[in-house]
């Protein structure tokens, strides 16, 4: 496998990149499972031991006369019995009728018309419908290899390029890839990769392809290497993204330019890079570099906005 970082127009690069700079740790919690709180215990059994008077001898039911068991009842007539039972059911009767009206009004309270339960369960509505983004051309068969998921970048070939393995890679001195994009790669288990590096003008051009086992730890890797840009200081260029492809930018007022994009091509993370001291050759470059990739491998994996 042919080393690669070496070149140093690929060193200044690295130097004056903040997403280069970035320490190890600038976007693990971003993929962070949410920790578990601690395991809620089981109630205590119910104490039913009776209290102590309950075993008293003889017990104190026994000891009361027949008409104190009876009740009150047994002063009472039978025309003061059955007034007592009719204003009981009529007591009742009121309870219920209040208690429908009032889930009634609680009901109209809180589904009625345009609500659907909840408020707070209800998902939110959004005050303004999303931009769609554009989608890419249609998905071509895979490549035959590494090397040919990339189309020869204009310019010309600077050295650091070549094919390269996670060993090779790591062993560098000054490495292609930011730290975190090197530790994503180590957790996806990149088999290959291939870096096709060149110079026009001003402008540097660097094409990766990053072989993974599949396509879902290729479209892990490619998450986390926008993550890693957003985090080093770039912004998201929207006007450029595509559907299945996020595309970064440096600050205007960060003196040199920097344009990247990132997307899946089945198992494999295909990363753009194109810097330079100009930002209007900076897009031009990018710009035309993005529109031959894609149209020789578009994305294979697309979300929406």
């Amino acid at each position: 496998m042919a080393a690669i970082g070496r070149d140093p127009a690929q060193r200044e690069l690295q130097q004056s990149d903040p997403s280069y700079q970035q320490g190890p740790g600038g976007a693990q919690d971003l993929f962070q499972p949410v920790d578990q709180g601690p395991g809620m215990q089981p109630n205590e059994a119910t104490d039913s031991s009776a209290p102590a008077w309950a075993d008293s001898d003889p017990p104190i039911a026994e000891q009361q006369s027949a008409w104190l068991r009876q009740g009150p009842e047994v002063f009472q007539s039978p025309a003061m019995r059955s007034r007592s039972k009719q204003i009981i059911g009529i007591a009742v009767l009121a309870v219920v009728v209040l208690g429908l009206v009032g889930a009634t009004v609680g009901y109209f309270l809180t589904t009625g018309p345009g609500r659907t339960g909840n408020p707070q369960l209800a998902a939110p509505q959004p005050t303004a419908a999303p931009r769609d983004l554009p989608s890419p051309p249609a998905p071509l068969p895979p490549p035959a290899d590494t090397a040919h998921a990339l189309i020869d970048p204009p310019g010309q070939i600077r050295s650091g390029g070549g094919l390269f393995d996670l060993p090779t890679l790591l062993a560098e001195t000054s490495p292609p890839l930011a730290p975190p994009i090197l530790k994503a790669l180590q957790a996806g288990g990149m088999t290959d990769g291939v870096l096709k590096a060149t110079t026009t003008g001003t402008t540097t051009v660097g094409l990766f392809a990053l072989t993974m086992p599949d396509q879902q730890a290729a479209t892990t890797v490619a998450q986390d290497i926008a993550t890693a840009q957003l985090d080093g200081g770039f912004k998201a260029d929207d006007n450029r993204a595509l559907q299945g492809m996020a595309v970064m930018a440096s600050a205007p007022d960060s003196g040199s330019a920097t344009y990247r994009a990132v997307y899946v091509l089945y198992n494999r993370a295909i990363f753009v890079d194109v810097s330079g001291p100009s930002r209007d050759a900076v897009q031009a470059t990018f710009d035309a570099l993005i529109k031959q990739q894609l149209t020789y491998a578009p994305p294979t994996v697309r979300v929406g906005r």
